[in-house]
């Protein structure tokens, strides 16, 4: 991987938020400690914001709580505040990526991505109100969607990165993955790891893991995590607004997370480098004449 860029040139979250926090400690400042910063990625930016430390990144962000201040460039604010649903947004992922939806009725679309029938009732009449879609068909109804890179420019704007929130957890105080008896719950590499695999781009080689809310609150009912951290910890969690478990038992029969979903979840990132990539991965997506669409 000679062409690769190293992601870890930039500040560690956690060396960020003890530095602001030493120099406040250490001059007695009344007034806020500010860190300035040429670039940060989604997930440094939202470990900032969940501690509430100061920070700046020119003609890009400003962000101040004690003063309740969240500034930003709104050249940069491209994305609309309308989002499709998860179920939505999860129903054209498959669409794309896995097999095409078409010659399946709304009652079988519900079993493939595993959701009711009426949700999936409700989902196609929603994205047919967007001009998404159309339905066909009386007793039986089936999607009708244009060609799959239209589809992808029409959606992709409306579309949220699948993570709900992220927590952590400590190696030496949980046990191994691999040691989880329920057999419906499994684990997909997330983050920089996924990141690394798809693309050129060398990343943090902390593990990430995305799994879906309900499959995170069993292992919490069940006593497998006892102690989570919302800041730091050796393994990070990510917790899904739809089962990424979905993806991978078809196509995709890896232990990495789906391609455009992994561009969903980087789309904000700083690294101009970052995004190029992720550009050329969804493009090779929607291209991939094996695809079955």
């Amino acid at each position: 991987m000679a062409d690769c860029e190293n992601k870890k040139n930039e500040p560690d979250s956690k060396q960020l938020i003890q530095d602001s926090k030493s120099v406040s400690e250490a001059f007695g400042l009344s007034c806020p400690v500010i860190l300035a910063v040429s670039s940060l990625s989604a997930e440094t930016r939202r470990k900032l914001i969940q501690n509430k430390i100061n920070f700046m990144i020119p003609q890009n962000q400003l962000y101040l709580p004690d003063l309740l201040m969240d500034l930003k460039d709104p050249v940069r604010q491209k994305r609309k505040t309308e989002f499709i649903s998860p179920a939505a947004q999860l129903l054209i992922l498959y669409h794309l990526q896995i097999e095409s939806l078409e010659i399946f009725s709304l009652k079988e679309i519900a079993k493939k991505i595993g959701y009711t029938p009426k949700t999936i009732t409700v989902v196609a009449n929603e994205l047919k109100s967007k001009g998404f879609c159309e339905i066909a068909g009386s007793k039986e109804k089936k999607l009708i969607f244009p060609e799959r890179e239209k589809l992808w420019s029409q959606t992709e704007k409306q579309m949220r990165s699948p993570v709900d929130r992220i927590v952590y957890v400590r190696q030496n105080e949980s046990p191994p993955l691999s040691e989880i008896e329920l057999p419906e719950i499994e684990f997909y590499k997330s983050g920089d790891p996924a990141l690394s695999h798809y693309t050129f781009i060398a990343g943090d080689e902390k593990p990430v893991y995305a799994v879906s809310l309900s499959e995170f609150e069993t292992l919490q009912k069940s006593g497998f995590w006892k102690n989570t951290d919302d800041v730091e910890g050796d393994i990070c969690i990510e917790i899904w607004k739809y089962n990424p478990k979905i993806f991978n038992q078809k196509k995709y029969k890896n232990e990495y997370i789906d391609p455009l979903s992994l561009y969903l979840c980087f789309r904000e990132d700083e690294n101009e480098r970052v995004r190029a990539e992720l550009n050329e991965l969804a493009q090779r997506v929607l291209t991939e004449n094996d695809s079955g669409t």
